[in-house]
């Protein structure tokens, strides 16, 4: 056991050099893609839930990629979705959670502004579900660089709130291939966050976001390309 898990640790590892974290104040000035989640009409927590994809232009949202499963996992005390089995269906496709464990949207004190809650194994519109849950974005044209914006819990001057937990991203190529991974531990508030395929590294098609952070997470401000329209 110890050494399958060193191996899959280096795995991991070389995997996480084929992403490089990039500014994402710069990339939000070249790419033309944003998606903030305004048009939903969202009041505020618990907000609306989504049982099925979310489509913008040149981007699709759902929990998971479609041929692929979820795990469920206890972290910290909390409940939380995570990848599990399975290869992804070609041509890629987002698949929905489960009625009520799929995605919400609601005006989000800490953005000041409707964001994207993942669900997780509680169900809306329980507290215990707002972003303990999966979602994965699906790119219609490949992806040299993406961005998103992140809140996972607010600021904590009496410092009795638990630790914050990792938030990790998979990314994915066109043919439904693993090609590299991110981790980030949250700051209390707004984390702007970007990320760039490394060179001679594929670009992304797809990412996968999920979190074992005790107060759950929630996304706001995505940034990608948008479709060439032009050839």
């Amino acid at each position: 056991m110890a050494v399958a898990l060193c191996l899959s640790v280096t795995a991991a590892a070389a995997q996480e050099e084929r992403v490089i974290a990039e500014d994402y104040a710069d990339l939000a000035r070249t790419l033309g893609g944003r998606l903030d989640f305004e048009g939903f009409g969202a009041g505020p927590e618990p907000g609306i839930t989504l049982d099925g994809p979310i489509t913008a232009p040149g981007v699709s949202l759902g929990e998971r990629l479609s041929g692929t499963d979820i795990l469920v996992r206890e972290v910290q005390g909390g409940v939380f979705d995570a990848p599990g089995p399975g290869r992804p269906d070609r041509p890629l496709a987002v698949a929905p959670g489960a009625p009520g464990r799929n995605l919400s949207v609601a005006q989000h004190r800490g953005f000041g502004s409707a964001a994207l809650f993942p669900l997780g194994p509680a169900g809306w519109p329980a507290l215990g579900a707002r972003g303990e849950g999966m979602v994965t974005l699906l790119f219609a044209d490949d992806q040299p660089a993406i961005g998103l914006k992140l809140h996972a819990d607010y600021p904590d001057p009496l410092g009795s709130r638990p630790a914050p937990g990792q938030v990790l991203l998979v990314f994915f190529d066109r043919s439904g291939r693993r090609i590299g991974f991110a981790t980030h531990i949250p700051a209390p508030g707004v984390n702007a966050l970007a990320w760039r395929s490394a060179p001679g590294a594929p670009p992304f098609a797809a990412v996968t976001i999920y979190n074992a952070d005790p107060g759950g997470i929630a996304i706001d401000d995505v940034i990608y390309a948008l479709p060439d329209l032009t050839g």
